[in-house]
């Protein structure tokens, strides 16, 4: 069912982001830009699976866009392109 699988793309978000973190400590910092990005996707995917596809709001999409901003803010700061 649809809340099942939204939890479970969340739970592997979650856990991405201890990924995340060995990576950065690692220095790999193309790996860390492309395992952000696909945990930014998991965890959308996970949200939306929550609501009915049909009926998104305003709301849902300012804050999938939202999300979008804070994961190019946080690769851009780890490229060094931000202060």
């Amino acid at each position: 069912n649809n809340e099942t699988l939204a939890r479970s793309y969340i739970r592997k978000a979650t856990d991405r982001l201890d990924v995340l973190d060995l990576l950065e400590r690692k220095g790999a910092w193309s790996d860390v830009i492309r395992e952000a990005q696909e945990t930014v996707e998991l965890a959308l995917y996970g949200d939306i699976d929550f609501i009915p596809t049909e009926q998104y709001s305003p709301e849902d999409a300012a804050e999938a866009r939202e999300g979008a901003r804070l994961a190019v803010t946080a690769a851009r700061k780890l490229a060094g392109l931000e202060p």
